[in-house]
């Protein structure tokens, strides 16, 4: 699309959790909630989105339709914990995933953050949702000095990106003749950027994602937005919306 930023791409088919309780046991007390019920793990199980950017106005852009997919491969270890791994191909690259539950949290993890521009390098395990919190921090403030940015040789700018979460309300969404009650998960994402001490960047991208328990993410959205760059001008880093049109949860 010739833009010098585009929207921020977090993970591909991130997960997060709602609560969920099952009413109550023999002692009258709640049973505890089945968190993994939000996270799909046999081999076999599929998802398949159709996806699109979308403008100021909230218009999809017909011209940018991919068909994202993802599957579950199975289980693995990384980063040293026991996990799953799954395959995602969005826009015919494929790359994979990796998630796990633990207390309340969901994990997920990542090899970096990257945006087209600004490439950001990070290796670690990220808390997705928090079953039982209201909001999280997924990433406390990183900075990254020395950045080269892509199409701009010899700059280099130093870039802090903090990322924070937050469990919102629901929504209904319709996925071919059926209509599901979807929880929300937004994601936070504040970026600034400096070079030489100055700033010359600072924006925030906020990502939604929507869940339905059996069958996972079935919705992922974020608003388009302009960024104002100093020396370069107003920029317009656009929206998404990438919605489950077919799915196959393995029993």
């Amino acid at each position: 699309m010739g833009k010098i930023m585009k929207y921020l791409k977090f993970i591909l088919a991130s997960f997060a959790i709602a609560i969920v309780f099952w009413g109550c046991s023999s002692s009258s007390e709640p049973s505890k909630p089945d968190f993994s019920r939000y996270l799909p793990t046999k081999v076999g199980s599929y998802w398949v989105y159709e996806y699109y950017d979308v403008d100021e106005n909230g218009n999809k852009d017909p011209e940018s339709m991919t068909i994202d997919s993802m599957y579950v491969v199975g289980p693995t270890t990384k980063g040293g914990k026991n996990c799953t791994e799954y395959k995602t191909n969005s826009g015919g690259d494929e790359s994979s995933s990796y998630m796990y539950i633990e207390g309340s949290k969901l994990y997920s993890y990542a090899t970096a953050l990257s945006t087209e521009l600004l490439p950001l390098p990070v290796d670690q395990w990220f808390i997705m949702a928090d079953f039982e919190g209201t909001t999280w921090v997924i990433l406390k403030d990183t900075t990254i000095s020395g950045l080269e940015v892509p199409d701009f040789p010899g700059v280099k700018i130093d870039v802090t990106l903090g990322v924070t979460g937050a469990k919102g309300g629901t929504k209904s969404i319709t996925v071919g003749s059926q209509t599901f009650t979807a929880q929300e998960f937004t994601m936070n994402l504040k970026i600034v950027g400096k070079m030489a001490g100055l700033e010359i960047v600072n924006f925030t991208k906020v990502i939604k994602n929507y869940f339905v328990q059996d069958i996972g993410l079935i919705q992922a959205s974020s608003d388009a937005n302009k960024v104002n760059i100093l020396g370069m001008g107003e920029m317009v880093v656009p929206g998404y919306l990438q919605t489950l049109i077919k799915y196959n949860i393995a029993k």
